[in-house]
């Protein structure tokens, strides 16, 4: 997962925000279908993230709980 995906993520959803304020109710509906869609490509990606860091964040615990004992 690069970082570069990461930051288009936002960029689609804070545009999408950005532009739902200035929409026609009529395609409110319309909004919602594409913002669905975005949604559906972003899980497997932030699933990537999480399945990255998740085993750094429990090492490095791991690590300063060592060092406490110690």
């Amino acid at each position: 997962m690069k970082l570069e995906t990461m930051r288009a993520c936002i960029t689609n959803r804070l545009t999408i925000m950005a532009i739902e304020r200035y929409i026609r109710p009529k395609e409110i509906r319309n909004s919602a279908l594409k913002r669905q869609k975005l949604r559906n490509r972003a899980v497997p990606a932030i699933k990537e993230v999480t399945a990255v860091f998740f085993p750094i964040l429990i090492v490095k615990r791991a690590v300063f709980f060592i060092l406490k004992v110690l």
